[in-house]
């Protein structure tokens, strides 16, 4: 089970930081909990701000993702359940083109690419979360 924990580690930090275009760390354990909709917990996770900007985008105390396997074989994502604990959010826009919550780098034009459908997401907690938001270009700042 141990070499398990640490391929999920590796596929999170490595192809998840590739993904969103920024660094995912995991200072905690990792937790498999197996079945059909096998669920992961992840305890101390940072998702690092673009290059551009300083400090994370967010840190959360623990990430619980419960994954339903059958639907990946039809190229599905569904999450019965993704709890938050703790999460810590900085939402930035410094000018109009940059925000930090975008997570895709410019390329430039070539054909349509396939449309990627946003996970379905059953059941969505967030306990004890704090979020930050400076917008720049609107002269605004929420805590």
């Amino acid at each position: 089970m141990g070499l398990a924990r640490t391929i999920v580690r590796h596929v999170i930090e490595g192809d998840g930081s590739a993904k969103l275009h920024r660094r995912i760390i995991i200072h905690g354990t990792v937790g498999i909990d197996w079945s059909l909709d096998p669920c992961l917990t992840l305890n101390r996770v940072i998702v690092a701000d673009p290059a551009w900007a300083q400090g994370p985008m967010v840190t959360m105390r623990q990430l619980r993702v419960r994954i339903a396997l059958l639907p990946l074989l039809h190229d599905r994502v569904v999450l019965p359940s993704l709890a938050l604990r703790r999460p810590v959010t900085h939402l930035d826009r410094p000018s109009p083109t940059r925000p930090n919550w975008v997570f895709v780098t410019p390329r430039p034009r070539t054909p349509r690419p396939q449309l990627r459908v946003a996970p379905r997401i059953g059941r969505l907690v967030i306990t004890h979360g704090h979020i930050t938001v400076h917008d720049a270009p609107a002269a605004t700042d929420l805590v």
